[in-house]
């Protein structure tokens, strides 16, 4: 059974999809409820032993008659539209690759890096909205799927020739004039924030020249006009207006690097860049943020973020809403693992093919958010009444399953109790400073579910015998 909430929230993601038939937009909205419900669960089991639900899913998301972009470009819109209407949002893009088992391999493209090709799966490209001002998670703005050809060069020697539309990288501008166009007279608004990857001659000059806004990190040593002709050495000769302490998030992979604080330094200026590509005519001038970490902790990587920008710089108070806007970044790595593993596990799935793949996975990605969303409540200590995520009926339950002796209040909690108490009934153990995991939340959210069903079916059974 597929609670009120969840109806409306997949209605309103997906209620405008065009899908060439309103029975498949209607499915859509069905099964996005569905995986509402239950985040991390497989289709097959969001189902709940309905055959005909399963094969209504399964017959969806394998239909050849529209386009994976017709469920993105659904969910992107309605966010948009839902958008806070004044302040500055953060437009988050970065690229992920989803791999999937080997026997999907010949529909699939190579996903390592610029060097290696041994993973193979799909790639993604995605922008997430960020309310600058309150921190909020808006959703997905725009997002991209494609395999890569494995017949295609991709390391820079092989690719310096080829024109940038024709580069992968191009999918940075692209995506970024996506947005814009979406946000139409209020693109004002929006400042572009990307990691190293974003440092990319053409986009940034014609967004200079544009007068669009951006915080990009830069990956290059560029050459400038001027007496001091390298970056890092016209960074290093800059004031500094600020010092403060930051929080360094944890990191893993092959370069793991635990979660701690660091004492930075913040130096701001102005440079002229001289890139060669470029003539003399179409150089132009960006405002720089150099966030250093001058003494690290022994055995410790300096902290070390060399930020390129639009937006001002000349005060502390300035430069460090530009560091806010780079922090906030970090958000859109939380939403890969919300969607890829911990959450939606979208790389755990065992669809047929491909296509059905990314049709899922694009349809998941609007959950992610949902997940992602939930815990911002509780990572923000977010007053706001329970009732902006549950229904009275919810809430109720969820006291009564997780405070047990205590009263049931007259006026609904906060969310911020909300999320730990859906956490806590998924299993979470809390401890000081942690926050709950996306697994232990959509499972939370799933007993939650269990129960107010069974609420609901006992109401309807006193019914029958009154």
């Amino acid at each position: 059974m597929v609670q009120l909430s969840e109806m409306v929230w997949a209605k309103s993601m997906f209620g405008a999809a065009l899908l060439g038939d309103q029975r498949r937009t209607d499915r859509l909205v069905l099964c996005a409820a569905l995986q509402a419900r239950d985040a991390g669960a497989s289709s097959l089991a969001t189902c709940g032993g309905d055959s005909a639900a399963a094969e209504g899913l399964y017959r969806l998301m394998s239909n050849e008659g529209f386009e994976t972009t017709s469920i993105t470009d659904a969910g992107c819109l309605a966010t948009i539209a839902a958008a806070p209407k004044v302040g500055d949002i953060l437009a988050i893009q970065d690229d992920t690759a989803l791999s999937f088992p080997a026997r999907l391999k010949p529909e699939l493209g190579p996903i390592g890096g610029k060097n290696s090709a041994k993973t193979n799966g799909i790639m993604v490209h995605s922008t997430l909205l960020v309310d600058l001002n309150s921190g909020d998670t808006i959703g997905l703005a725009h997002q991209q799927f494609w395999v890569r050809d494995p017949t295609e060069p991709r390391r820079q020697a092989q690719a310096a020739d080829r024109a940038s539309e024709l580069k992968e990288s191009f999918k940075w501008q692209q995506a970024d004039a996506v947005v814009l166009r979406r946000f139409a007279a209020e693109a004002h608004r929006i400042i572009a924030v990307a990691d190293r990857e974003s440092d990319i001659t053409e986009w940034m000059a014609k967004k200079v020249a544009a007068g669009e806004r951006f915080v990009f990190r830069s990956l290059h040593n560029r050459v400038l006009d001027g007496p001091q002709r390298k970056l890092r050495k016209a960074v290093a000769a800059m004031p500094v207006v600020s010092r403060l302490t930051v929080h360094v998030p944890q990191r893993g992979g092959k370069q793991a690097r635990p979660v701690r604080t660091a004492i930075v330094s913040l130096r701001v200026g102005t440079v002229r860049l001289a890139p060669t590509e470029l003539p003399e005519a179409q150089r132009f001038k960006v405002n720089v943020l150099w966030v250093h970490e001058d003494h690290p902790p022994p055995g410790e990587d300096a902290l070390d973020w060399l930020l390129l920008t639009s937006e001002p710089v000349e005060t502390a108070a300035a430069a460090e809403r530009v560091l806010r806007c780079y922090r906030l970044r970090w958000r859109i790595e939380d939403f890969h693992k919300a969607w890829k593993s911990e959450g939606c596990d979208i790389e755990g799935r065992r669809q047929r093919s491909a296509d059905t793949l990314e049709r899922t996975a694009a349809m998941l990605a609007f959950v992610a958010v949902r997940l992602l969303q939930l815990r911002d409540a509780h990572d923000r200590g977010s007053t706001a009444a329970c009732t902006t995520l549950l229904t009275p009926l919810q809430w109720r339950c969820l006291w009564q399953a997780t405070e047990k002796t205590k009263v049931l209040p007259k006026k609904a909690p906060d969310a911020t109790w909300a999320c730990r108490a859906l956490a806590k009934l998924g299993g979470w153990m809390p401890k000081k400073g942690a926050s709950p995991g996306y697994a232990k939340l959509w499972r939370g959210w799933d007993k939650l579910s269990e129960r107010v069903e069974a609420v609901q079916l006992a109401f309807g059974l006193a019914g029958q015998e009154m």
